[in-house]
């Protein structure tokens, strides 16, 4: 391992244009799907609905589900690299840690006046029960 490094340390430092960038592990994909999820809960939640309004028409319903899914791949993405090295407690403790952000979360925004239906404390709790089956065999 230490030699690998070692050689791509050399070869980083021979290459000019590889030099000072950083390795990320980011997915591009994921992180415009969760953009666009979150804009679309921000303008379900904020947008007024005296006038037809072609963001919110776009962005009702789809916003939630997209949300939804998001949660669940972000919470496999997570736990994945605990469960990887064997650390089951460490990933079901992230796992009801963020249940119980988003279930404290989904309250405080119950109580903003909106016709919308608040999802994050289903979303949390969905959590806090994946947490209980994170080393089932599917």
């Amino acid at each position: 391992m230490y030699q690998l490094q070692r050689a791509e340390s050399s070869a980083m430092s021979r290459n000019p244009e590889r030099r000072g960038r950083v390795r990320s592990s980011r997915m591009p994909g994921i992180d415009l799907a969760r953009f666009l999820a979150i804009v679309g809960m921000i303008a379900v939640h904020t947008l007024q609905v005296t006038a037809p309004n072609p963001v919110l028409d776009l962005s009702n319903g789809n916003a939630s589900t997209l949300f939804a899914v998001l949660a669940g791949v972000g919470a496999a993405l997570a736990s994945r690299a605990a469960l990887q090295a064997g650390a089951t407690a460490t990933a079901r403790l992230a796992l009801v840690a963020r249940g119980a952000g988003l279930v404290g979360l989904g309250l405080l925004l119950g109580l903003m006046p909106s016709p919308a239906v608040v999802i994050l404390v289903y979303l949390g709790v969905t959590f806090v029960v994946m947490a209980a089956f994170i080393r089932a065999r599917s």
